[in-house]
């Protein structure tokens, strides 16, 4: 077991493994409705979640700024039962006519780590660019869980992650959701969002009882469906202040209580 699992209801706020957070998330049955199908990375795994869902990430078990993240497809080709695959690392994709083939160059270009394969969803774009967002969920002076700060992160062309370590841009939802829904239908998505996100933060404290803030990145497939992407113990703020100063400040008077 990994040591911080080992410790998970001794005062643990900083978790790194992305395996053990998505557990800790996955205990309500109306939040799990909002997780990806996420299992740990091996030949066997990555064969049969392509064959169910046709997209899906690989990402690092431990890892941040979207590194070493690749995005995995199964094409359907031209004859009956006849198949494509190809994946995606930063800009470069690599095409293959055997699953065999393309696992050997993904096992080449991995780091020698521990991956995930997590279910790949088809997100809203904004100018033909994914975007997805950070929301922010902190604990007030009472306890009680609050959202304080959403910023979208549209992702560079040709990028398969909407990190700004990798050319993502910030924006409001507001702007990123204009193509889909404004007025009533915006603010209900919205509050969708600062509902479930609330929700994710208390199950999560219910493993790791002495959090206090979390970063939620969440996308929105076609319908405006919220799927929770990862969970942060130790999010950036700083892209907050780019977009809304009042906001960010929010953010950093809710780090400071105790």
């Amino acid at each position: 077991m990994d040591r911080e699992g080992e410790n998970s209801l001794m005062g643990i706020r900083y978790l790194r493994s992305k395996w053990l957070k998505t557990k800790a998330i996955n205990g309500d049955s109306l939040v799990n409705i909002h997780i990806p199908e996420t299992k740990r990375y091996t030949k066997d795994v990555l064969r049969d979640m392509l064959s169910k869902h046709g997209m899906v990430y690989i990402k690092p078990e431990s890892g941040s700024l979207g590194i070493g993240v690749m995005k995995v497809e199964r094409i359907r080709g031209i004859k009956p039962g006849e198949w494509t695959y190809s994946y995606q690392k930063g800009r470069r994709k690599k095409q293959f006519q055997t699953f065999g083939a393309m696992y050997d160059s993904i096992e080449k270009d991995k780091a020698p780590k521990k991956y995930l394969v997590q279910k790949g969803i088809r997100t809203l774009k904004y100018n033909k660019r994914s975007f997805d967002m950070r929301i922010m969920v902190q604990r007030d002076r009472s306890g009680i869980w609050k959202v304080t700060g959403t910023v979208c992160r549209l992702s560079a062309p040709g990028r398969i992650v909407s990190n700004g370590s990798q050319g993502a841009t910030l924006h409001t939802l507001k702007q990123m959701l204009s193509p889909y829904a404004d007025g009533a239908q915006l603010a209900a998505v919205t509050s969708r969002l600062e509902r479930l996100s609330i929700r994710v933060a208390k199950q999560y404290a219910r493993n790791y009882r002495f959090t206090r803030e979390l970063g939620l990145d969440i996308a929105l497939d076609a319908r405006l469906y919220p799927w929770i992407l990862e969970v942060n113990t130790t999010p950036q703020i700083a892209p907050f202040k780019n977009i809304d100063v009042p906001m960010y400040n929010r953010i950093k008077a809710f780090r400071k209580i105790k």
